[in-house]
């Protein structure tokens, strides 16, 4: 049976892509232990599956009374900080993606996991902050070349969800802009009202969307809107490396009578040595 999520049906016109979203999240919820760092963390749609978690939701803007506000990229939390880090349709926002994934390596700790969401298609949004659009195997290059280990990159959501979205987004703004305007003459001038009708009256329409994506997203598995990734930061990653030992170099046998290999820190005292007796 498929899972409906009522309250993003009734609250949400891009219902499709929020529910996929949630689906996918919950698979993995078992996952998500520890002290929780979710990074973009918006409205918090996460944190009631994680009520008895130690949470800690970061933005950039105070707007939406995160936890903390802070750049994705500079985080203001220690090294080896968190079990788990959250970072959902974040990085197609910043100009540098390697430094959002470094900074989640720098602060997870040994065998932390990391979950992340990308869209692969999508159109122009939150502009002039809108960068990149990712595929399965850009998002893995990063995350490995961050330092983590990939553990799974599945699809979510295909060409058929795309184009339902983009339909239902039409649909909603005709609804609220044009067909609910006359409301304006009885007093419901809040656009917000408008709205949440036009949402409502949509509801036919994405229970319909929803099997027909079912249906048919399934014949194009090389089309994706965004890709879900879950990796881990292995601990033999966070070992501290041991300074490589000094090479010696071989010098010719000199009349200063240092004959013998010579340790790299004093090759330039040999050096200044040789030139002062060359010089006299």
């Amino acid at each position: 049976m498929l899972p409906i999520y009522t309250d993003l049906l009734l609250l949400n016109p891009l219902y499709l892509s929020k529910r996929e979203f949630r689906k996918l999240f919950l698979q993995h919820l078992s996952c998500f232990q520890g002290k929780i760092l979710d990074i973009g963390c918006g409205g918090k749609p996460f944190r009631r599956f994680l009520a008895d978690k130690q949470y800690i939701g970061v933005e950039v803007t105070p707007d939406r009374q995160p936890d903390v506000c802070a750049p994705a990229e500079h985080l203001p939390f220690c090294d080896k900080s968190f079990e788990t880090v959250l970072c959902t349709e974040v990085l197609e926002h910043v100009p540098e993606p390697s430094h959002v994934l470094t900074e989640c390596f720098r602060v997870m700790k040994s065998g932390a996991v990391l979950y992340i969401t990308v869209p692969m298609t999508w159109y122009l949004h939150y502009e002039p902050n809108d960068f990149y659009r990712f595929t399965r195997y850009g998002i893995q290059y990063l995350c490995k070349k961050a330092g983590f280990d990939v553990v799974s990159i599945e699809r979510s959501g295909g060409f058929t969800m795309f184009l339902c979205l983009r339909l239902s987004e039409f649909f909603h703004k005709i609804l609220y802009k044009y067909i609910f305007c006359p409301l304006k003459i009885i007093g419901t001038r809040n656009l917000a009202i408008r709205k949440k009708l036009a949402t409502l009256m949509l509801i036919p329409y994405q229970l319909t969307a929803l099997l027909t994506v079912c249906l048919f997203d399934r014949f194009s598995p090389l089309d994706a809107r965004g890709w879900v990734v879950l990796a881990v930061k292995n601990s033999g990653q966070d070992k501290v490396e041991q300074p490589a030992k000094q090479r010696c170099y071989k010098t010719k046998p000199h009349k200063t009578g240092l004959r013998h290999g010579h340790n790299i820190d004093n090759i330039q005292e040999l050096l200044a040595q040789i030139e002062g007796e060359d010089s006299s």
